[in-house]
C-alpha cells in the first residue's frame, strides 16, 4: 500500500520530532486530515480490557464491550503536518450523561504538534513516539511498521493487503456510533469525526508488543482487519465540560 499523496510513491516514511515552532504551534479545531492506515477489530476478554489496556481507574466500571479497535494511521495532511498515529480502543464508556461512548486509552503520534494540539482540543492522551514505517511497492510484501520510544521498539506490526478496496463513508451511520469521549484533565471532551474514503481487506502478518508501552494484542483474536489506502477525516470543535 503506498499512500497516493506521496508524490514517487516513497516506500518509507520515518516520523521524526518537529521543530520548536511547531511543538508550540497552536491549531484549534476542526480539523480536516488525509491519509492511510489500517485498521484492525480484535475480540478481548473484559478481564484484558479493564485491567492491561491503560484505561483510567474511574472509566474501568463502565466499560463496556469485548471488542477492541486498534489503528495504525499515516496522516499525510493535517493543520499541523504530516505525522503517524497508532491507538487502541478498549470499548465503550459512559459519560457524564450516561450514554456509553468509545474511548481511546492509548495513542502514541509521531509530532509534538499533534500531542499538544490533540490534548488541548479534544482531550486525546497522545503520548511521542517514533515510527518507522515501510510500504510494500512490490503487490507482493507486507506494509511494515515499528513505533519506538526512548530508543525501545515497543510495537511493530505487519499487513498484507488483499483483494480490492470499496468507497467507505461515516455519515450514513448515526453519530451515536461515531461518537468518542475523553477525560482529560478534569474536562470531558465529546465529539464524533466524520470520515470517507476506500477500504479494503488485509491480514495483519506480524505483530510484536511490549504490553508495559502498549496493549498486547496478541491476546486476543483477529476479527477482521482493513487497509484503507486513502480518506479524508474530520475532527470537530468538541463539546467539553467540566468533569463532576
Amino acid at each position: 500500500m503506498t499512500p497516493q499523496q506521496h508524490d514517487g510513491d516513497e516506500n518509507m516514511a520515518t516520523a521524526q520530532t518537529a521543530n520548536s515552532t511547531a511543538k508550540t504551534a497552536r491549531a484549534p479545531a476542526p480539523w480536516t486530515l488525509s491519509g492511510c492506515g489500517y485498521i484492525t477489530a480484535i475480540r478481548c476478554d473484559s478481564d484484558f480490557l479493564d485491567e492491561d489496556c491503560f484505561l483510567e481507574p474511574e472509566q474501568v466500571p463502565s466499560r463496556r464491550g469485548r471488542i477492541a479497535y486498534m489503528m495504525l494511521v499515516d496522516y499525510t495532511d493535517s493543520p499541523v503536518g504530516p505525522y503517524q498515529e497508532l491507538l487502541f480502543i478498549p470499548g465503550r464508556v459512559a459519560t457524564m450523561s450516561g450514554a456509553w461512548r468509545w474511548t481511546i486509552s492509548r495513542i502514541f503520534v509521531s509530532t509534538e504538534a499533534s500531542v499538544s494540539n490533540g490534548r488541548e482540543n479534544w482531550g486525546i492522551p497522545k503520548e511521542l513516539a517514533d515510527f518507522d514505517v515501510h510500504y510494500d511497492t512490490t503487490g507482493r510484501g507486507c506494509d511494515e511498521f515499528q513505533v519506538a520510544r526512548d530508543g525501545h521498539t515497543f510495537a511493530r506490526m505487519s499487513f498484507r493487503p488483499w483483494g480490492f478496496s470499496m468507497p467507505v463513508t461515516t455519515r450514513i451511520l448515526p453519530a451515536s456510533m461515531c461518537t468518542l469521549v475523553q477525560a482529560w484533565r478534569g474536562r470531558e471532551f465529546v465529539f464524533a469525526p466524520e470520515a470517507s474514503g476506500r477500504a479494503g481487506p488485509a491480514k495483519m502478518a506480524e505483530c510484536a508488543i511490549d504490553p508495559d508501552v502498549f496493549p498486547d494484542l496478541t491476546r486476543g483474536t483477529v476479527l477482521t482487519c482493513l487497509q484503507v489506502p486513502d480518506f479524508t477525516m474530520t475532527f470537530p470543535v468538541a463539546r467539553v465540560d467540566d468533569c463532576r
